[in-house]
This record gives C-alpha cells, structure tokens and sequence, in this order.
C-alpha cells in the first residue's frame, strides 16, 4: 500500500511498533475538510490500551536508537528529509483537505520540515 492508499482509507488507526493497528477504543469523531465540507477521515480515540502500547514501543525503540552510531542516525534523519520531499505533494494535499491550506503553502511546508530533518543529520 502506497502513501496515498493509506490516506484514502476512511478510519486510520494508530502507528505503533512499527506497523498500523486498529485502535482498541471505538469511540470516534467525523472529522469534516474545510476545503470540501464533506466528511473527509474519522478520528479515532486512544484507549489507555493504545497509550500504553505506544509508549513501551518508543521506549523500546529509544534503546536501539541511542546506541547507534552518530553516522547511522544522520543517514536515517536525511532519508526522512529525503520521503518527505518525494511525497510533497501528498503532504500538500493532505494540510489542505485537512484544514483548508493552500497546496503552496502546503508544498512549502514540506519542504521546511525535509530542510529540518536535513539539518539535524549535519
């Protein structure tokens, strides 16, 4: 599934040791684009279940990541500047469905946010 599958999906649920998993709260929200006035995702609640599990997997992940070379870091920070200019245009799409911001505007800001990542590998 590729990045713009994934956003089509109506009800997303949360990113969590390294894979998407359904939420185990069902308690939701409709949340409404400013751009189309239509229903555009639903937003799902987190549980304690949810918090939980998210916090022992970024602690987990911390151990690995605090041990790694400073050259394994940098390399992995400027793919991430690297993902986020190549899927810009999603990213623009996204902020203006998602609170109505200009595709620009939204291009621009991807790029300020690949330009952040890039400076933190240097």
């Amino acid at each position: 599934m590729d990045v713009e599958q994934f956003l089509d999906q109506p009800l997303l649920g949360f990113f969590i040791d390294g894979k998407f998993k359904k939420p185990k709260n069902r308690k939701e929200e409709k949340l409404y684009s400013p751009l189309t006035k239509k229903t555009w995702k639903k937003l799902v609640f987190a549980n304690s279940k949810d918090v939980n599990d998210a916090i022992v997997s970024a602690e987990l992940a911390f151990q690995s990541w605090k041990k790694a070379a400073p050259l394994t870091k940098s390399s992995i920070l400027r793919k991430i500047g690297k993902l986020i200019i190549e899927y810009k245009d999603v990213f623009a799409k996204v902020m203006a469905t998602e609170m109505g911001k200009p595709i620009t505007q939204g291009k621009d800001e991807a790029i300020y946010s690949a330009d952040y990542f890039n400076r933190l590998e240097e």
